[in-house]
């Protein structure tokens, strides 16, 4: 089946756990490429809005850019200028997609498939995409490699139960470890519970699940306050990790994120830089860019856990005080007026 209720519907996203679909063949959400791609056909001027004749000329789906606007809206807030814009709605298209792609997942035996449209662009444009035109991955593709992983952690509410689904892949059982923490955004833990289990192969199974009701109950705490962690590991290494908030996303009093950060050459390693992040608060979507800089990044757009610093690897054939000169590392609380 082809499932178009979320975009071309304007339907919630949500909308996709109401489909059962044997193969989803297609559904999807469209996003903006990043600025410097923007700036590859755009002037000044045409940067104010995406409703300039030039950003609509680079969009074709008639209604394309109100319907980023409209779910932009319904979900997060205005962004407070034209880059937070371009970087929110990339935000917006992954955390909408990695909805339908859990639940595809969660959905197994009944979904045993499912494809989102579409891959890459033959021109720079507005799109559907998770690679743009100039090869550069948006925040879909980094989001679609944790979403479609062999060995998924997915908690979910349903039915007024909080769950977690462990969903695999894999062809023979795995013995694994469940880490669930309900956290402050600041770090503080409310509440953890962990547990060992054999993990069945080729398998969607809910591994844990408590009343959503006496769950926020026992919390004594704002749901808007706090979030799960669901961790997922096997032989002491962290395959899987999921965030799932309580309340809906425009409730969420996410604060703003100072991300502290070291970029150093890789020993050993000509071309390699590792960049180690950390923050005291919750840095949601943590996006790491390098402005012109031709850059190869081994995660972007993730989340960076109060506390727990995060270390990925940098690609360039640039030399690290150019880097470092270009280097911008925001979360998604700094698109938004706060």
């Amino acid at each position: 089946m082809h499932d178009w209720g979320v975009w071309h519907g304007r339907v919630p996203f949500t909308d996709h756990e109401n489909q059962h679909g044997r193969f989803v063949t297609e559904y999807g959400f469209q996003s903006f490429p990043q600025m410097s791609t923007i700036d590859a056909f755009t002037d000044p001027a045409d940067r104010t809005s995406i409703f300039t004749p030039v950003m609509l000329a680079h969009q074709k789906n008639n209604e394309g850019n109100s319907i980023i606007q409209d779910y932009m809206l319904k979900y997060y807030a205005e962004p407070k200028d034209f880059p937070s814009f371009l970087y929110a709605s990339q935000v917006l298209q992954a955390e909408g997609i990695k909805v339908g792609a859990e639940h595809h997942r969660r959905d197994r035996p009944r979904t045993m498939g499912s494809l989102y449209w579409q891959l890459n662009d033959c021109w720079p444009v507005a799109s559907w995409s998770s690679i743009d035109y100039y090869g550069n991955w948006k925040a879909l593709q980094y989001y679609a490699r944790r979403f479609y992983a062999p060995l998924l952690v997915s908690p979910h509410i349903e039915d007024d139960d909080f769950t977690v689904y462990v969903v695999s892949d894999k062809t023979a059982p795995i013995n694994a470890d469940l880490r669930i923490r309900i956290m402050t955004f600041d770090g503080k833990v409310v509440t953890e519970h962990a547990q060992s289990m054999r993990v069945d192969p080729l398998s969607s199974k809910i591994y844990y699940a408590q009343a959503f009701p006496e769950m926020l109950g026992k919390l004594g705490v704002d749901p808007a306050t706090v979030f799960v962690a669901a961790d997922l590991a096997v032989d002491g290494q962290t395959v899987s990790t999921n965030l799932l908030y309580l309340v809906p996303t425009k409730q969420i009093h996410l604060p703003p994120a100072q991300i502290d950060h070291t970029l150093a050459p890789t020993p050993g390693k000509e071309g390699s830089y590792t960049l180690t992040l950390s923050s005291k608060t919750l840095a949601r979507s943590a996006y790491i860019t390098f402005g012109a800089q031709s850059v190869e990044l081994s995660d972007n757009y993730f989340d960076l856990l109060p506390n727990e610093p995060r270390t990925i690897t940098i690609t360039s054939d640039s030399p690290v005080d150019a880097l470092n000169k270009e280097l911008k590392i925001i979360s998604l609380a700094d698109a938004f007026t706060r």
